[in-house]
């Protein structure tokens, strides 16, 4: 569940908004660079294991991305 903080409560539509777009734009430049992967390859197996392998790397990017500026909980927030 994602908690619009920072946001005026008359925004929190406006935020949630822009955060679905976002997702969704997300994950279709995802798909596509995972088929432009997996074309890259002449066999299909071995395009289906490197489009795979290009998801993990940028799962585990992001991972670290969001390790590493990861910002504390403010207190009276959901998980905090």
């Amino acid at each position: 569940m994602c908690v619009p903080t920072g946001v005026a409560p008359e925004g929190h539509a406006v935020a949630g908004a822009v955060n679905v777009v976002a997702q969704q734009i997300g994950a279709s430049v995802g798909v596509a660079v995972m088929v432009l992967a997996a074309a890259t390859r002449d066999d299909r197996l071995g395009g289906y294991h490197l489009a795979y392998l290009v998801g993990g790397a940028a799962c585990l990017a992001g991972a670290a991305v969001i390790a590493l500026t990861g910002r504390e909980k403010e207190a009276g927030t959901l998980g905090g």
